[in-house]
């Protein structure tokens, strides 16, 4: 299922997209959403985010990062009146974690924010072992206080037979206790990595309703018809 339709048919107000592989001449558009990008820096098609909105949301894109180690598309909204950065990441595998251009990217975004990412790094929290790069996150997580938002089944659903199913995508974020949200995994093969969808008990503020003439559905055809009866009399 691609993104415009497995937006529209799950109501999704935003969308992180992880791992794009999109390029400067890609041409990403979605009918009533706006899109936030981050292409891989060299140029070719590997890596990348984006962060898909809809255009009924007020919200304030931030620049994008775009460095070898991480890609990152994000925009800062308010949620029941507190600003809120939300992120859509990418983190390059095969090399250490990069701790300390995340923790630089954690003062960029606002107070409160909720970054969501195919992290590529193991940890016994939401994997089935730990490597380097796990270790790495799951210490900068307890240093800084952050929550991990993950659903329960893997997201990851490798076709190598060498390989085994994983959790590489999850949330990390600094939300107020006062916000409920909750994980929960979805069935969506259209990739080796499988979606989650991430449900917050608030209301982000929507961009005020632009005027006109009338209210509501205007019948055309009928508009039609009386001025027509009009000219004629």
């Amino acid at each position: 299922m691609n993104s415009k339709s497995f937006s529209m048919r799950k109501k999704i107000e935003i969308a992180l997209i992880s791992e794009t592989h999109l390029v400067k001449s890609s041409t990403l558009k979605i009918s009533g959403y706006e899109i936030i990008r981050a292409d891989h820096p060299d140029g070719t098609a590997h890596g990348g985010a984006a962060l898909i909105i809809s255009n009924q949301i007020e919200h304030s894109p931030l620049p994008p990062l775009r460095s070898v180690n991480i890609q990152s598309a994000c925009t800062t909204l308010k949620i029941n009146s507190v600003p809120i950065s939300i992120a859509s990441c990418y983190f390059s595998p095969g090399i250490s974690f990069p701790t300390p251009e995340l923790i630089t990217f954690f003062q960029s975004l606002s107070h409160s924010y909720i970054i969501g990412a195919d992290f590529n790094a193991k940890h016994q929290t939401w994997s089935h072992f730990t490597n380097n790069r796990g270790r790495a996150l799951h210490n900068l997580i307890t240093q800084k206080h952050l929550k991990f938002l993950s659903g329960p089944s893997p997201t990851y659903w490798p076709s190598h037979l060498n390989r085994h199913l994983d959790s590489l995508d999850f949330f990390i974020t600094n939300l107020p206790n006062r916000f409920t949200a909750v994980a929960t995994n979805l069935n969506d093969p259209a990739s080796d990595h499988t979606p989650v969808l991430l449900y917050i008990e608030a209301q982000p503020l929507m961009k005020p309703n632009r005027p006109t003439i009338t209210s509501g559905f205007t019948n055309w055809n009928k508009f039609r018809d009386i001025l027509s009866k009009k000219n004629n009399t």
